[in-house]
């Protein structure tokens, strides 16, 4: 509806008026002209009165089928105002007529003053309808604006006129000014269902200041661009929505920090690289939220919840503010579903409208059913988690509550015995667990500021643990003493009460520490593969002790760190360093992985083909022999590396003996043991056994073949040199070599090779005295499939220098991708988050993701290889008995595709990703099989797949050299 405006006249007339005139003689036919100045002052007192326009605005309409969650909202808009106004006008007119009748010239000018003392009011009706897997909610906040103001404006203008037409005009508004209270007062109504049935009506009055120049601007222009202003399905793009917003006058801030934190990433990284924008972002922002639109474009870690980012947080607040908790959910669980912290395949999580204080949030699940090939027990399908309003008294709490569920999610997703669901205790404890989780990660959810927060958890965790039973508290007593001295130190007011501070500063010591780390890591002597000098092996001790003295320094913040960056990460021990993540397992339920705190920086899930492989291939225990497999590589550095080429898996043996000899032959025992039990696996396949010396580091001592441990196993002779062998590695490692298939996460399935490391451990059974024991790394890099109750304490001074110097060897040989892997694990041992950051890019391109179809083709060419020792490569391999002809065809020509398809760039005079994947096509349409249908080994062919694979690796490793090149010149001094 247009605007209606009435006017009633009280005073208009002049206050002063008078004109000086001059009369000048000129000749025929003209005879005289007059030049004329007027000076004129006029008031002008009326009472105004309008409403309208009368608009329906703000009209939205938001659909995703994707999570069937759908919603609409408008705003209809009556604005009114009434009161007095008040003009004076000052004006001075110079003109010149000739014969006293024609205006030949005239020039003037005003100065006009308006005071108006207007009462505005405006009746706002929002309406908000959702729909939401299956149920209904309407909201509406009908509500009243209104505001008494003194307003005030000095404008002024010029003209000129020739021959009575005007042909020039300026206005000037020279000032304005205007002071006033403004309110809104109103009520939340809302309405849901549950289960297809409507509540109770909630009912929620409010009443709060506004900004008097909000509800000002609101009556001049209520719909700017129209009356009704419908956002189609889908985000606008930042760059409109900006547009917008600084198009116009009266901006409000907190619009333009909504923009920009609902954008995409692409679209704030687009934003960075425009100045002119945030030139005229920053105009309205001011600079005190000037720092809060950088975070959030940067995508940094929120300074009130550092486990999230910055524009999450502001966005879940603002929504919440407002009672929009489903659109506060839903951002944060947007961030949380993409950070892979939350998998919605094992619970739904959805707001529920209930106010009941203390009732913060409910899990459901269904009955639980026996899990199929298995007794042990899972639910019959996902959790229903049900979020109510007492959880939006902020961002912090929300956050926490979401994750304290989710940690009942995975709880009762983890398979379990009956006997284990019959137990008492079973509720309490999982109770206790899911608070302990809150209190143990209040720096990166933010609930550590709260005084009041923290006590109720305090008080919560307490109720739960003391309804425990002995042996239940005894479990959970170490970390139940630690979770009520962090409540008690924040209820004493001894913690800062900037919770940003708190993680800030754990990051400022990991960071500054990692300086000094890589200092001394620098200064510590490369002896490749030789022995080390006496004066190296004092030099090298020297520098070990410093590292290990600034590390304990360092820990402690790093375990603040990884709980606020990673939050799935759980404590197991805190005291003995044992940390615990969920990962999926392989039907598809809940499993857990341990280890220290630095392996679980980066675990983001491990590939789906780890479990079943793991068993297969884990050394079965014997009398003295303590066996615990776990994976480390890639493959747990999800967060980091996305696309894992092969599995590297690391397995512990503890051998207790009761002298040198009998040690030696039950390392031989066990490593024949899981030799033999793979004799006839149908999925992997053991290759050889290489055991390197401990002086010299990857000088090779022995290698063994299949056969020959096998034949081990009764050729006494064999057995006492393998025996000898695994003796004489202490201070090196022994390394086993696979060939499997696996399944990546996208369901594709890749041949390749694999290897799994023995961390030997041989001690006196009697006294505990060493043996001999392999190197050992596993505290740095390493998650065990089963809890491990320690893990042995690594060198990480070895560890760093052994990555760094790999590194920069890799770099020299042009191995960009190996040489970027082995430097990011030396960023990671000395906590250089930036350097971490860093890199991350380099695995995340298009070469790291076609490196996986390089491993397949380097897999099927060492598969062509000949039965002989050294068959072409220095291999001791054999023909395989997992690999079909027309499987390698297949992995072949999936590579080939890939190679084509996606490989970037060339390398003249190389070979183009075209011609790689013809010749790599062209070999696998000449591969032979026997009766069997299995690959027979070709040196021919061999030779050629092994050309095209180095052709391949060296496109690749040419379109990453740059970025590589610039991250060893920035963060690897030389």
């Amino acid at each position: 509806m247009e605007p209606r405006e009435g006017v009633l006249p009280l005073v208009d007339g002049p206050l002063l008026s008078h004109t000086w005139l001059e009369v000048i003689e000129l000749p025929p036919p003209l005879f005289f002209a007059t030049i004329g100045l007027t000076a004129r002052i006029t008031v002008k007192a009326s009472l105004f009165a309008r409403i309208g326009p009368i608009v329906l605005r703000d009209a939205r309409v938001s659909l995703d089928p994707a999570t069937s969650r759908h919603s609409g909202t408008a705003q209809l808009y009556v604005p009114a105002a009434a009161g007095p106004e008040f003009q004076l006008t000052g004006s001075l007119v110079s003109s010149t007529h000739i014969a006293g009748l024609i205006e030949a010239l005239s020039f003037g000018g005003e100065l006009k003053g308006v005071v108006r003392a207007p009462f505005t009011a405006a009746a706002v009706l929002p309406v908000t309808v959702t729909y939401d897997h299956g149920e209904w909610g309407l909201g509406a906040t009908p509500q009243i604006e209104a505001a008494a103001a003194l307003v005030a404006d000095l404008d002024a203008a010029a003209y000129a006129r020739l021959l009575g037409a005007e042909v020039w005009r300026r206005s000037w508004h020279l000032s304005h000014w205007q002071a006033g209270q403004a309110v809104r007062m109103g009520v939340k109504l809302s309405l849901d269902t549950n289960k297809g049935s409507p509540l109770s009506l909630r009912e929620e009055p409010f009443a709060e200041r506004i900004p008097v120049e909000d509800l000002i601007a609101g009556m001049r222009s209520p719909a700017p661009g129209g009356g009704i202003v419908v956002t189609p399905p889908g985000p606008k793009p930042v760059a409109d929505r900006l547009r917008e917003l600084l198009g116009g006058r009266g901006t409000d801030p907190a619009l333009v920090l909504a923009a920009l934190a609902d954008a995409a990433p692409e679209e704030r990284k687009a934003l960075l690289a425009d100045p002119a924008t945030l030139a005229a972002v920053r105009a309205v922002l001011g600079d005190a939220l000037w720092p809060v639109a950088v975070r959030i474009l940067r995508g940094d870690r929120s300074e009130t919840v550092p486990g999230l980012a910055e524009g999450t947080v502001f966005l879940a607040a603002r929504h919440s503010r407002i009672g929009r908790y489903a659109d506060a959910l839903g951002v944060l669980l947007k961030e949380l579903h993409a950070a892979g912290t939350v998998d919605p395949a094992l619970a739904a999580i959805r707001y529920v409208r209930g106010t009941k204080a203390g009732s913060d949030a409910l899990t459901a699940f269904p009955a639980p059913v026996v899990q199929p090939g298995s007794a042990l027990l899972v639910p019959a399908g996902s959790a229903t988690v049900s979020v109510f309003d007492p959880a939006f008294v902020s961002v912090p709490w929300l956050y926490s509550t979401v994750m304290h569920e989710y940690v009942h999610v995975l709880q009762v997703h983890t398979p379990i015995t009956r006997r284990e669901y019959a137990d008492p205790d079973l509720r309490a404890r999982r109770e206790v667990e899911a608070y302990l989780w809150e209190i143990e990660h209040a720096r990166g959810t933010g609930v550590l500021a709260s005084k009041d927060q923290m006590t109720s958890l305090g008080n919560r965790l307490t109720s739960e643990y003391e309804s425990l039973g002995k042996k239940g508290q005894a479990a959970y007593r170490q970390r139940y003493e630690a979770a009520t001295a962090l409540v008690n130190s924040a209820k004493a007011g001894v913690l800062p009460v900037n919770i940003a501070a708190t993680v800030a500063e754990a990051r400022n010591r990991v960071q500054a520490l990692s300086r000094r780390l890589g200092e001394l890591i620098r200064q510590r002597p490369d002896v490749g593969r030789r022995v080390p000098t006496p004066d190296e092996q004092r030099e090298m001790a020297r520098i070990d002790r410093e590292v290990e003295a600034i590390r304990a320094l360092r820990d402690g913040a790093l375990v603040e760190v990884v709980l606020a960056e990673n939050p799935n990460v759980q404590i197991v021990d805190r005291a003995r360093g044992l940390y615990k993540y969920p990962v999926t397992g392989p039907k598809g339920d809940v499993a857990w992985v341990f280890g220290a705190i630095m392996p679980m920086w980066n675990l983001s899930g491990i590939p789906p083909s780890s479990f079943p492989l793991q068993e297969g291939i884990a050394t079965p225990a014997g009398p003295g022999v303590d066996p615990r497999i776990g994976l480390g590589g890639t493959g747990i550095q999800g967060r980091a590396q996305p696309f894992p080429g092969d599995l590297d898996f690391v397995e512990e043996i503890s051998v207790s003996a009761p002298s040198q000899r009998a040690a030696e032959d039950s390392a031989a025992d066990a490593v024949i043991r899981f030799v033999v039990a793979n004799a006839h696996a149908r999925d992997r396949e053991f290759l050889r056994l290489v055991v390197f010396a401990g002086g010299g580091r990857k000088a090779a001592q022995a290698v063994w073949s299949e056969r020959e441990i096998r034949a081990a196993a009764t050729d006494r002779t064999l057995h006492g040199r393998l025996a000898r062998s695994l003796g004489q590695s202490g201070g090196g490692n022994v390394n086993s070599f696979w060939r499997a298939w696996i399944t990546d996460r996208d369901g594709t399935r890749r041949l390749v090779d694999m290897t799994k490391l023995l961390n030997i451990h041989a001690v006196n059974a009697g006294t505990g005295a060493d043996f001999f024991a392999t190197l050992s790394y596993s505290e740095i890099q390493v998650v065990f499939f089963q809890d491990p109750h320690s893990v042995p304490a690594a060198n990480l001074a070895g560890y760093a220098s052994a990555m760094l110097s790999d590194g920069k060897r890799l770099r020299g040989e042009g191995d960009y991708l190996k040489a970027a892997k082995r430097i990011y694990n030396y960023f990671v041992a000395i906590g250089d988050m930036e350097a971490m950051s860093a890199a991350v890019p380099v695995f995340t391109t298009m070469q790291a993701d076609v490196n996986r179809q390089l491993v397949v083709v380097e897999a099927v060419h060492r598969a062509l290889m000949s039965d002989a020792t050294g068959g072409g490569r220095g291999e001791n391999s054999y023909r395989t008995r997992i690999v079909h002809v027309d499987q390698a065809r297949a992995q072949l020509r999936a590579a080939a595709r890939r190679i084509e398809e996606d490989l970037p760039g060339s390398l003249p005079p190389r070979l183009s990703p075209r011609q790689i994947a013809a010749e790599i096509r062209a070999v696998a349409d000449s591969l032979r099989g026997g009766k069997d249908g299995l690959l027979l080994p070709d040196v021919g062919l061999e030779r050629r797949l092994g050309i095209a694979f180095d052709s391949a690796k060296d496109v690749m490793n040419a379109g990453l050299q740059e970025t590589v090149e610039a991250l060893f010149a920035r963060y690897v001094p030389k």
